[in-house]
């Protein structure tokens, strides 16, 4: 608790093979690839921790992974802020995530998330990116003030976003294309700068009681 690790050779803070630890109110930073990485089936719980400034990705969640993170802060990162890949789960709950150099998350490689009131905000591109047959749910989420899109579906993923709020994006509010489906319910996407809604190559989204208005 209440440590401050920063300035290692690769990163902050690794989980593997299983490894479960307990992290709380902690300052995670300035590290020459990524602040967390939790890989090969690793666990793990995050609390009210702070991860920023690191050379590569802020957090990065792979290999059948499943952390939790609780109240963190994760930003300014010189990659993306979140990156679940390679069939990983992991929990986010009221998370912010913001100003980040990639997109602020990134789910790929059939990676299947759960993120709960967490907060995306004024990422240099997407909000979130969801690509490379990729699920996850996504439970009154704020999405706003990212460079490119809200959130970005694509190459045959289909997530499930329930309650969202998507609004004031310099560009789209929400992008499927490549074939990917995905679920939008109840969720509000207004006042983008380009398309609040644009569905291309195939995709069959589908938006339930949603209000889109730009």
């Amino acid at each position: 608790e209440n440590c401050d690790i920063w300035d290692n050779a690769v990163g902050g803070v690794q989980c593997r093979r299983g490894g479960n630890p307990r992290i709380r109110h902690c300052r995670i930073s300035a590290n020459q690839r990524y602040g967390v990485l939790v890989a090969e089936q690793g666990e793990g719980f995050f609390e009210q921790c702070q991860i920023f400034d690191n050379a590569r990705m802020g957090v990065a969640i792979s290999q059948r992974s499943k952390p939790r993170f609780s109240g963190c802060q994760i930003f300014d990162n010189h990659g993306e802020g979140v990156e679940i890949s390679g069939q990983a789960e992991g929990e986010l709950l009221d998370c912010e995530i913001f100003s980040n150099e990639a997109a602020n998350v990134l789910v790929k490689d059939k990676s299947d998330p759960r993120l709960y009131r967490c907060v995306i905000h004024d990422g240099h591109k997407e909000g979130l990116r969801i690509i490379s047959s990729s699920e996850g749910r996504f439970e009154q989420c704020e999405f706003f003030a990212n460079t490119m899109a809200g959130v970005s579906v694509m190459q045959n993923s289909k997530p499930v976003f329930r309650h969202c709020v998507l609004q004031h994006g310099i560009e789209n509010g929400v992008t499927v294309l490549h074939g990917a489906e995905g679920q939008f319910i109840d969720c509000e996407i207004t006042h983008h700068g380009g398309t609040a809604v644009l569905v291309g190559d195939k995709s069959q989204p589908r938006f339930e009681r949603c209000h889109i208005l730009n």
